[in-house]
Parts: C-alpha cells; structure tokens; sequence
C-alpha cells in the first residue's frame, strides 16, 4: 500500500455508513431478541446478546479495511471496494429476510453468497494491503459460523 496522509473525514464517514448500515439492517427486522429466543437453535448458538456486541465490532473492522484499501493509490482499489460493498449489501438484507420475514433457506442463500464474496474481497484486499485483508478475517470466521447457525436453524424451523 502507498502511503497517503491520514484523512480523519474520510475514515469517519466510512465507519459512521457501516456501522451506521449495520444498525439500520437490525432496526428493520423487527424484535430480533424474541424471535431469536423463539427459535430451535442448532448445538453452539450464542446468547442473543453476543451478536449486539460481534457485529459493531466487526463492522468496525470491515471500515478500517475499507478505508485503508480506499485510500491506497492502487488501481484495483475500485475493484476490491465495489466486491465488498456487494457483500456488505448481501449482509445487510440477511437481518430482513431471516428475521423479518423467516426466510431460512433463503437467508442461508444469502450467507453463503456473502462466504464467497468475503473470501474474493480478502483476496482483493490482500493485492493492495494486507493488513486490510487481515482485518476482515474475523469477520469471515464470523460469517462462517453464521452460516453453520442459518443452515441449523433452516433445518429445524
């Protein structure tokens, strides 16, 4: 990665739109704390309150990755920011569908979509910075184990 100056504007308004995109996925998926509670749960399944305190963190993350891809001079910065934002698009509908409308299979659908454009961005981000590919690791270890719980939770729903 090229070193640019630090722009505390552009790193700002990275971390406010994800996370910002995070919170406003949960906001419009109804009571997520009762209807996770309501669920037949695979063995492993969290309390629901470890994912209010995963996901803002890795969201945090992902906007750390972002920015420091994004303020590369590298040109395949585009490339690599328009793979995650596809799969950070996919993230942000999975709250709706699973959640507010109980779509299991298609949630497990989405999961594994967003599996695979993680592991693509990883690979991006790593041309151009690997710090920023390490940063999104836990998030696909996150996202792996999220999909080990959508498919058990499609099973026995």
């Amino acid at each position: 990665m090229k070193k640019t100056k630090y722009n505390w504007w552009i790193f700002a308004y990275i971390v406010v739109l994800i996370e910002g995109l995070g919170f406003l996925s949960s906001q419009v998926s109804g009571d997520i704390k009762s209807k996770y509670a309501a669920l037949s749960l695979p063995p492993l399944s969290p309390p629901g309150w470890l994912f209010g305190v995963m996901w803002p963190l890795l969201y945090l993350l992902i906007a750390i990755a972002t920015y420091r891809v994004f303020m590369s001079s590298d040109l395949l910065r585009g490339k690599a920011i328009t793979t995650l934002a596809v799969g950070i698009l996919l993230n942000l509908l999975w709250s709706p569908v699973f959640f507010g409308l109980g779509l299991y299979w298609a949630a497990v659908i989405l999961i594994a979509a967003m599996d695979v454009l993680t592991v693509l961005t990883i690979r991006q981000f790593r041309r151009i910075d690997k710090a920023a590919a390490w940063l999104l690791v836990p998030y696909l270890l996150w996202l792996i184990f999220a999909t080990y719980l959508t498919i058990g939770v499609a099973l026995k729903n």
